[in-house]
């Protein structure tokens, strides 16, 4: 009781959210445990990627696709199931951004300093600010069910916000 769960998506499973059809953005937002754990073993047991645009799941190849992104869409979708399931507990999902550390400033360096997604204005944060989305989350005021950026702001898995520029999601 009063527990809180934490689960780490990523913008990568925003973009992909639009590769559904709209059945499964359904099942996405609000889904039951089953739908989502169906939607899941499908993926996993599919060697043929080209059957995934077919069941609805947009083109991998033409749309840059992957299991990365849909398992982070999925990790935002089961915090959402898990607080319809169990009230007592808080469960929401955040998308730290991308944080400059040991294992990122290789890839930022690579590509000089410019990240995948920043052409969309997500900016590269320090870790001390990577942190503050999920002590937010953690021990702030907070419902459950959410979907959170690194700006501590509520967004929503499926539409974009770009971090310490566009307002709270206020949607339900």
């Amino acid at each position: 009781e009063d527990g809180r769960v934490v689960n780490v998506g990523s913008v990568s499973g925003v973009l992909f959210f639009k590769n559904l059809s709209e059945q499964y953005q359904k099942i996405i937002l609000e889904g039951t445990r089953e739908e989502l754990d169906k939607l899941y073993n499908f993926v996993m047991e599919t060697e043929d990627m080209s059957l995934f645009e077919k069941e609805g799941l947009g083109d991998w190849v033409k749309e840059g696709a992957n299991y990365y992104s849909l398992a982070k869409l999925l990790v935002c979708a089961h915090a959402a199931t898990m607080a319809r399931l169990f009230s007592k507990m808080k469960f929401n999902a955040i998308e730290p951004g991308v944080v400059e550390t040991d294992m990122t400033k290789p890839m930022l360096d690579r590509m000089g300093q410019q990240h995948p997604f920043e052409h969309m204005g997500y900016p590269t944060v320090p870790v001390e600010q990577g942190v503050k989305g999920y002590m937010h989350l953690i021990v702030g005021e907070v419902g459950s069910g959410a979907f959170y950026s690194c700006d501590c702001k509520r967004s929503h898995f499926g539409i974009l916000r770009t971090p310490f520029v566009d307002p709270a999601y206020e949607g339900p």
